[in-house]
């Protein structure tokens, strides 16, 4: 992995979250037909990886930094995709509203 890979995966980041601008908005529920789904789990097995790290570096090992800035990348990749899809098919996200600490 080197660093123009990170660039063309930033620029493909932003280029899609041009064109869900409007719907960046908040958190959403993890809703939607395929491949949505397997979309949101790639994005919760990126953020695993990224505490496997941050515990891997607290033990002393050296992680080199391009690994959890990748992971962090594709977690956001993986949710604007989402959000491109569900537009591209005309279907609405379902706002997440925490119950714990109310609307923000």
């Amino acid at each position: 992995m080197e660093e123009t890979d990170l660039a063309w995966l930033q620029s493909r980041l932003s280029h899609f979250q041009k064109e869900v601008s409007e719907r960046l908005t908040g958190f959403v529920l993890p809703r939607g037909s395929a491949p949505v789904p397997q979309l949101h789990h790639a994005r919760s097995c990126a953020k695993k990886a990224i505490r496997a790290m941050v515990r891997v570096d607290q033990e002393g090992i050296e992680v080199p930094l391009i690994l959890p800035r990748l992971c962090n990348m594709m977690v956001n990749f993986f949710f604007v995709l989402t959000l491109v899809i569900n537009q591209r098919r005309d279907i609405d996200e379902v706002p997440f509203v925490s119950k714990s600490y109310g609307k923000l």
